[in-house]
């Protein structure tokens, strides 16, 4: 399996394999097929459940500053009000899930930095 195989996946909410995902399950999926690391599917109650799921991402990881986000950090952005997530891959770009287009990897385009509020290191 390569970074590859997790581009083009159809967004689909509280999705979780290869016939559809969202931006906190590619997290899962990229985690478990590609790092071989133990991160769980979530299923969030709302799409807008930001406490919710800022307590999961914590119990699985450690906040750390945007400034000092690493490769294989979980980038924690508010869209709109929304939890938007992905993962850092380095070299300014992210692998995450948008209902436009599914998942994608995409540079961290200024709209994107403006709205990132931190990250997520995993423990371990």
């Amino acid at each position: 399996m390569t970074l590859n195989n997790l581009v083009g996946i159809p967004w689909k909410l509280n999705g979780k394999d290869f016939r559809g995902t969202d931006c906190i399950n590619i997290l899962s999926m990229y985690f478990n097929y590609l790092k071989g690391r133990k991160f769980p599917y979530l299923k969030l109650r709302r799409h807008d459940d930001n406490e919710y799921l800022e307590k999961l991402l914590f119990s699985y990881g450690t906040q750390v500053s945007k400034y000092n986000i690493k490769p294989d950090d979980i980038m924690v952005f508010l869209i709109e009000n929304e939890i938007h997530a992905g993962i850092y891959l380095g070299f300014d770009k992210f692998l995450h899930s948008v209902s436009s287009v599914g998942s994608c990897i995409e540079h961290l385009r200024e709209e994107y930095r403006n709205k990132l509020q931190y990250g997520v290191r995993l423990n371990g």
